[in-house]
């Protein structure tokens, strides 16, 4: 599933970016909804990548994906078989981590660009898991802290700030959107980089 989750995550960035210049101050309310529902769409959809990917690794090692002719990496399954339900079982990013522990190298934790992975995959809980009113909370007021730092640029019916709070309501636009994409990107081809085979995105180059 790798592939779609890739095509995706850039369809729908796409078409948040494609659609931002356009939402001025009298933008109507499904306008805004439907902008929103694509950047919600890319950061999701970015971190069911990260998370395919690794599914791939665990089925097939350290071989190339999507087409491919080369061959299952046999010893690297072996080596992972055993394990593979408990890996599975772990968040996204720790998943990773265990997956290039068993194999023999470093994990990307501690730097980026697993630092900023672990804020996506924390932006696509806060999504999947809503609980109101984010800086009300010590969890979701972290994750805004951080999602500011980023500078998002606003669309014209956002740009006054407002009444609004900034997550969701100015934190989920196309800015948020390529992030996502593009920090996706940057660690799934470490991760494959660090193990030392071709990142499955090349096949997208």
């Amino acid at each position: 599933l790798t592939s779609y989750f890739l095509f995706c995550f850039n369809l729908f960035s796409d078409r948040a970016q494609a659609m931002h210049p356009s939402l001025h101050v009298d933008v109507s309310e499904g306008e805004k909804v439907l902008y929103r529902a694509y950047v919600i769409t890319a950061v999701t959809q970015a971190c069911a990548a990260i998370e395919s990917a690794a599914v791939d690794v665990l089925s097939h090692g350290r071989a190339s994906f999507l087409g491919s002719n080369e061959p299952r990496n046999a010893a690297d399954v072996q080596r992972l078989a055993p394990v593979a339900d408990l890996v599975e079982r772990e968040g996204v990013l720790p998943r990773w981590a265990r997956i290039h522990r068993l194999l023999g190298v470093e994990p990307l934790s501690g730097r980026r660009p697993a630092q900023d992975a672990s804020l996506l995959v924390e932006l696509r809980n806060e999504l999947v898991h809503y609980q109101g009113r984010a800086e009300g909370r010590t969890k979701g007021a972290s994750l805004t802290v951080r999602l500011r730092q980023l500078r998002f640029a606003l669309p014209a019916y956002l740009a006054g700030g407002g009444q609004m709070d900034f997550f969701p309501h100015q934190a989920l636009v196309a800015d948020c959107a390529s992030w996502a994409v593009d920090t996706a990107a940057r660690f799934i081809d470490a991760a494959f980089d660090r193990l030392g085979v071709r990142s499955v995105l090349d096949h997208f180059r």
